[in-house]
């Protein structure tokens, strides 16, 4: 008896599990041919239902100008060579969970924090923070760059 694709595909039942998964297919480009990754989890499965419409509505193209999404928010850069990947995770409580990710792109430190809630038996991701850089110094989450977008 085959297997159907779905079937075949068992996702991920933990939070990192579920940003490890994500980030395989990151990790295996190992030089700068710029290829994209494709990752196995979809981000339909990976946010809540409004985060994902919040992201679909950020990758449109505004106006003839470039996607509000003119960056990998996964990557936190325009371009992707990861080396030094680790993940953590702080337990909030029963429905509450944040998977932080650290990894060097080309040879710049990045940490990328994914706040998971529990919700229908499922764990999703309800907004991705990326702590102060030198382009933020307070830091930004991806949900409220998509709600108050800055001028351009």
């Amino acid at each position: 008896m085959a297997l159907s694709a779905t079937a075949a595909y068992a996702a991920p039942k933990t939070p990192e599990a579920m940003i490890r998964a994500f980030y395989a297919s990151y990790l295996s480009i190992k030089n700068e041919t710029m290829e994209f990754p494709k990752p196995e989890i979809s981000l339909k499965d990976l946010f809540v239902p409004d985060l994902y419409k919040l992201y679909q509505k950020g990758e449109e193209e505004r106006d003839g100008d470039l996607p509000l999404l003119d960056w990998d928010v996964f990557a936190n850069g325009q371009d992707v060579l990861m080396t030094e990947f680790s993940l953590s995770t702080e337990v909030i409580d029963a429905t509450h969970q944040v998977v932080t990710a650290r990894f060097k792109n080309f040879d710049t430190p990045m940490t990328v924090h994914y706040d998971f809630v529990l919700t229908g038996g499922k764990w999703r991701v309800t907004d991705v923070r990326y702590p102060g850089d030198e382009d933020a110094p307070e830091g930004f989450s991806l949900r409220g760059y998509l709600t108050q977008p800055p001028e351009r």
